[in-house]
């Protein structure tokens, strides 16, 4: 008669993927899918400012139309720098390198390509390399009677699935509004204290 054997606990698991090594191999694919769907799961977002400045529209082109004008209406707690070396208006096809401050203490690569350019109505710049999976801002300029209306339309994804859609929601969306804030009352500035004002790069 055989004998039980002792100090041995059965493990209905171990057994299973022991003497089955396939399901074993299906559970680790499962548990993949399920990651691989959470980090896939990305939301579009948008953030669309309009502002009405008070200058004709070669004035307002000549500024936004060259990048070295970033810097100053760049919050300077994001210790704005441009890598690339940049001379006069911007063209398509061009691709400018920047370092960025978006959490304090960690500066970010940030290389932007400008894919369109209509002079004195608009420009579209998107990310190439940095914090975002997905990056498209499109600058609008219209002329009215009583100026230019500047319209800003950026359309991003944090990337890293609902993680980032999280963040996004707590803090990312807050953190834009923040900047774009800053940019619109620098702007004013800039263009209603010098009607003649020209880019100072």
């Amino acid at each position: 008669m055989q004998k039980p054997v002792t100090g041995y606990k059965h493990d209905p698991v171990h057994t299973v993927q022991r003497d089955y090594p396939g399901i074993r191999t299906f559970v680790g694919c499962r548990l993949i899918n399920h990651i691989d769907l959470i980090l896939s799961f990305d939301m579009i977002h948008h953030l669309h400012r309009e502002q009405l400045l008070s200058a004709a529209i070669d004035q307002v082109w000549a500024f936004f139309s060259d990048p070295r004008n970033l810097n100053e209406i760049t919050p300077p707690e994001m210790r704005f720098e441009i890598i690339t070396p940049l001379s006069g208006e911007m063209y398509e096809g061009q691709i400018i390198e920047y370092r960025i401050e978006l959490i304090k203490g960690f500066k970010t690569k940030w290389l932007t390509e400008i894919t369109h350019v209509v002079p004195g109505r608009y420009f579209v710049d998107e990310q190439r390399i940095g914090p975002y999976k997905f990056w498209h801002h499109q600058h609008t300029f219209i002329p009215e009677a009583q100026g230019v209306r500047m319209v800003d339309h950026v359309t991003y994804a944090a990337g890293y699935g609902v993680f980032g859609s999280l963040a996004t929601k707590l803090w990312i969306k807050k953190k834009l509004n923040t900047i774009f804030d800053y940019r619109q009352s620098i702007i004013e500035k800039i263009f209603a204290k010098d009607e003649n004002y020209e880019s100072k790069a």
